[in-house]
Formats: structure tokens, sequence, C-alpha cells
């Protein structure tokens, strides 16, 4: 007669449900903070919830840097799946690294005892309204660009608000040569003509050239009338 057995002991494993996977603890997780997670609860050997994760062995678990393995080990413990209960440390006599506990487990080996599952309460921080700069220095927005610099008029505007370069010189106002004839020049000698055509070079071109014309034409008279 055979001897019955029982039911074989089912190798122990990793259990990730799909309410988990999809919390939004877990999808914030980073690469290194959810393979750091499956690490940390084949860990747990169904007894007492309690598991020993230092820095060196997380490092060695998932084949990282220290850097990197602190951020996973932080994220686990921000998101709610991992509970510190003792800190690690060492002296010249103790050395142990520290102790957390797995939030989907119970906490306590007893009857009745319920894991408290932080994850699944987890939130992610609210984001901060940013508000864009050109809407809070109280200019008008209609006279700047894109960059929020004050747009140059175009080539060809209007230039009525444009001072003149040259208000007066030596005192008199601008007069267009058109109100200064030749005969006026000649009555008034070398010295207005030179005035005169001084006067002329800040005007347009072709004021200049009456100016020169002036010029020769009393060259030729003083000629003549020596």
């Amino acid at each position: 007669m055979s001897r019955r057995r029982g039911p074989k002991r089912a190798e122990s494993h990793v259990r990730l449900y799909r309410h988990e996977l999809e919390s939004a603890a877990y999808r914030s997780l980073s690469c290194e903070a959810r393979a750091l997670l499956v690490e940390a609860r084949s860990l747990f050997s169904g007894g007492e919830n309690r598991i020993h994760l230092s820095i060196r062995k997380t490092q060695r678990r998932l084949g990282v840097g220290r850097h990197l393995a602190e951020k996973a080990l932080a994220e686990l413990q921000d998101r709610g799946f991992i509970r510190l209960l003792q800190k690690g440390g060492f002296n010249r006599k103790v050395r142990h690294s520290s102790e957390f506990a797995l939030t989907n487990e119970p906490l306590a080996d007893r009857d009745g005892a319920v894991p408290s599952k932080d994850f699944l309460r987890w939130t992610p921080a609210e984001k901060k309204i940013t508000v864009p700069l050109s809407s809070t220095d109280g200019a008008g927005q209609q006279h700047r660009g894109p960059s929020g610099l004050p747009q140059k008029p175009p080539h060809g505007a209007d230039q009525q608000h444009r001072k003149p370069c040259f208000g007066h010189i030596h005192g008199a106002a601008h007069q267009h040569t058109d109100s200064l004839p030749a005969t006026a020049i000649l009555s008034g000698g070398a010295g207005a003509a030179f005035g005169w055509w001084r006067m002329a070079l800040w005007q347009r071109p072709e004021e200049q050239l009456k100016a020169c014309l002036a010029m020769v034409t009393l060259s030729n008279s003083q000629e003549a009338a020596a």
C-alpha cells in the first residue's frame, strides 16, 4: 500500500497584484525602485515582517552605484511600500543594517493582523502653478515682441515722434535754401555765403547743390570785380 503524500509546499515567490501595479505609487517609481521592490519582497520569509536592507546590499542586488541605491530606497519609503523600523549603524562592537517592514504584509505575526498597504493611499504632490513673467510685470503686452523686449518700429514707419538730430546751428533755426536766394548771398558778401553754405550742409542733397552753385556765382562775381 502506497503512502499518501500531502500537497507539495509551493516554492517561495514574489507577487505583484494588478491593483498594486496600477496604483499611482507604483507608476511613479523609477526603474531602480521597481527592481528594489521585487528584491525587498523576496527577502520576506513568511515569518516576522522584518527585512534587512543597507545601501551596500541594495547596490549589490541592483548592480548600481550608491546614488541610485539611495534614491531607490528613499522612493520605496516615500511611496509607502516599506516602512523603516530601525535605522542601521555600526560601531566597534555592533554593526547592523537598517530594518524595514513590508506594508503589503501584516506588521505583527498574529491572527487578525492586516497589512497597512500605505502605498494605496499615496497621492502625487500637487504641481505648482507657474505664472508667466510677461503677465505680472505690469506692462502692456501690445508693444512687446516674442522675447518680452520692446519692438523697434518697422522700416518706413511714421517718424513723427522722433526728435531732429540737429535743432539749430549757431542759434539760428534751420531754413530751406529756397528762402535764401543767391542775390541775398551776394549782397551779404563772402561771410554770409560761407555761413549759408555751412547751414546747407545739414539740408537735403538738392539744397547742398544750390549752395555750391551760389558759392561758384559769388567767386565769379568777385573775380570780375577784381
